[in-house]
């Protein structure tokens, strides 16, 4: 019997090793924390406008540049402002000019929950087109409204314009 009692202790005692060996297991645990930091930038977007726009326009008259159709989104949550800037003093020709303010600049139509204001082509502080308040993605199309004299020499003239769309 003692043969059988030898065996049923060992078998206790190592149950019992293995019980507190858990017991320890779990005891000798840790934990620790930290933090995630995510920076997300506030971007800007501008697609849809041609490298260049002409129209002949006869002197004595008047005829419109539409450019775009211009798609601008920003995650700006105080959205952002369109400006338009003539980028030299007047439309340039090879041997005459005239000035900037025979091109008079709109909006084809004012996107939803936006401020929009028209004004003079010009180059010096340029004319806030559209003003939005909030994140958004807008399609506007810019109309240059041009004005010729009746006595502008014919020339080709030109001028650049700077479209700049800026987070407000």
């Amino acid at each position: 019997m003692m043969r059988f009692v030898r065996p049923i202790i060992g078998a206790a005692f190592a149950a019992g090793a293995l019980a507190l060996g858990i017991v320890g297991a779990s005891a000798a645990s840790t934990s620790s924390t930290t933090t995630l930091s995510l920076t997300v930038p506030t971007t800007i977007t501008m697609s849809g406008l041609n490298a260049s726009y002409s129209a002949t326009i006869p002197a004595g008259t008047s005829a419109a540049i539409t450019t775009g159709p211009l798609s601008i989104a920003t995650n700006n949550t105080a959205g952002f402002t369109l400006n338009v800037k003539a980028g030299s003093t007047a439309f340039l020709g090879a041997s005459a000019s005239f000035p900037n303010n025979a091109d008079h600049l709109s909006l084809d139509a004012c996107p939803v929950s936006a401020a929009c204001a028209g004004g003079d082509f010009n180059n010096t502080q340029g004319t806030d087109l559209v003003n939005t308040h909030n994140a958004a993605a807008v399609t506007v199309s810019v109309i240059h409204t041009i004005t010729v004299t009746p006595t502008q020499a014919g020339d080709i003239y030109v001028n650049t314009a700077i479209y700049t769309a800026t987070a407000n």
